[in-house]
């Protein structure tokens, strides 16, 4: 058997070998959904149930993707955007659970995870590409709309109703890791002896990686994403990572990236990047961008306080924050 190499980049997989060993066959297909590339990698008994396996992981995807989709017409998310000003719109008992969990997050972040934020991201043009400064003016406008209480969910009729004309959503990071969950479900369920789904740079693992050890994740440099700040060792679970540089412009010298403050409706300040490991079946399954809306020393607390969680924090400065598991264990290399 030819030796297996497996290093997953936020955004990009590093993988060799299509061997056939003790582990099983191994298998690897790749696409884009839901706006970002995905790359799913399978071991299991033979090719069959590898493909098999590849083509329900898919599947499951574009069926997460017409459900949470900004701007996809008959998506779920796109009717509460039309609608749910003038009346509640009915959803499926699944968005409703993802909705409950982000107003969960946005509670215990007090506020600096909002869902809706999406209006002024749309004002820098982040998801038409027409990218533009606001003015201070015009952001002010915005903010009446802006606030994850402005959303009204109504649990037991599975409806949802905005308390002001002007509110939208965009659950995005924390429907991705809903999508790594509900993908990674279905693999077990295919029977895979093991998995690595990449979406867009989150990585999650189905059981132990197959050759033995740990599995190993790069962490990109914010400021040159072409190289690596670091690498991670996680024994399963799933690796999220935001930072400043997946989606930004510049303007007169000045960086503007797609998270945005909800309290001032501009770009955070707080960091550049950040990383969240969370171990399967976390208490508090808390989408990585949070981390990016706060102070660095209380974002680690929050995921203290998220029993096995680890995290990596570069803030504006390039310090490394680390909560404690990592700690002294991580090599920065700038």
């Amino acid at each position: 058997m030819r030796q297996m190499i497996a290093l997953w980049i936020a955004g990009m997989c590093l993988l060799a070998s299509t061997a056939v060993g003790a582990e099983g066959q191994k298998a690897v297909r790749a696409d884009k959904v839901m706006g970002m590339p995905v790359e799913i990698t399978v071991w299991a008994t033979d090719a069959t149930a590898c493909a098999r396996a590849l083509d329900l992981g898919f599947a499951e995807l574009y069926r997460i993707e017409q459900l949470f989709s900004v701007y996809r017409l008959g998506s779920q998310v796109n009717e509460i955007n039309q609608f749910a000003s003038r009346r509640p719109v009915v959803v499926s008992p699944e968005v409703m659970g993802v909705l409950q969990w982000a107003q969960k997050i946005s509670g215990i972040s007090n506020g600096a995870f909002d869902i809706t934020v999406a209006g002024y991201a749309w004002e820098y043009g982040f998801g038409q590409g027409d990218y533009r400064v606001p003015t201070n003016a015009r952001l002010e406008q915005i903010k009446a709309w802006v606030g994850y209480k402005n959303v009204m969910l109504i649990p037991a009729d599975k409806t949802v109703l905005f308390k002001h004309d002007g509110v939208q959503i965009d659950l995005g990071g924390i429907a991705k890791s809903h999508a790594l969950n509900t993908v990674r479900g279905v693999l077990k369920k295919a029977g895979v002896q093991a998995a690595m789904i990449n979406a867009g740079g989150d990585v999650a693992f189905v059981n132990t990686k197959p050759e033995g050890g740990a599995w190993r994740v790069g962490v990109k440099n914010p400021r040159d994403p072409r190289q690596l700040l670091t690498v991670v060792d996680v024994f399963g679970g799933k690796v999220l990572s935001s930072g400043d540089y997946e989606r930004f412009f510049e303007q007169d010298g000045v960086r503007y990236h797609h998270i945005i403050d909800a309290a001032t409706g501009k770009p955070s300040q707080y960091a550049m990047a950040a990383t969240l490991w969370l171990p399967e079946n976390s208490q508090v399954d808390l989408p990585s961008v949070t981390l990016m809306l706060m102070p660095p020393d209380k974002a680690l607390a929050l995921v203290q306080a998220i029993p096995g969680a680890e995290a990596l924090i570069v803030d504006a400065e390039k310090k490394a924050w680390m909560t404690p598991g990592w700690n002294n264990k991580l090599k920065i290399t700038w």
